[in-house]
Parts: structure tokens; sequence; C-alpha cells
């Protein structure tokens, strides 16, 4: 096993990578939930924009996630990324 593979604190950051993911997604869900709610012409302009603007912003966030677990993922598995490039 690679050094920094085994590395704790690497291991512990990719988990709770995972786990904000997961939050992040359980967000959006609920999110949407509520555009879908029947009735919701009657809720304020300014309500909505909020909304789809947090929206707009968590996925941004989901992203921005993913990204940095992507390269927590590299350091944590050199060899496995280059073979991914190569393909």
């Amino acid at each position: 096993m690679d050094q920094q593979q085994g590395n704790p604190i690497i291991q512990e950051a990719l988990t709770n990578i995972r786990e904000m993911r997961t939050l992040a997604g359980e967000l959006e869900v609920l999110g949407y939930r509520t555009f879908s709610t029947p009735g919701l012409d009657v809720v304020p302009g300014d309500c909505v924009r909020q909304l789809r603007e947090a929206l707009d912003a968590l996925d941004l966030t989901q992203k921005k996630i993913k990204a940095a677990g992507r390269a927590l993922y590299v350091i944590n598995t050199p060899k496995l990324a280059m073979t991914a490039d190569a393909a």
C-alpha cells in the first residue's frame, strides 16, 4: 500500500466530502420538491427568486465539492489517476 493511500487524514477528508455531497444532494431534492408544490404561485416572487438563486448556488457547491474530492483522490491514488488520464 502506498504511504499516501494509507493516510488517515486523506481518508477522513474523502469520507467527509462524500457526506457533504450527499447532504447537498438532499438539500437540492428538497428545493425541487418545494418548486413542485401545488399552489406555489401564491408565494411572493421574491421568495421564489431567492430559492432559485439558492438552488443555483447549491448546484455550483456540489460541483466544487466533487472537484475537491477528485483532486484529493488524485493525491491519494496518483497511480490510478495517471492510468485514468492515459485512457
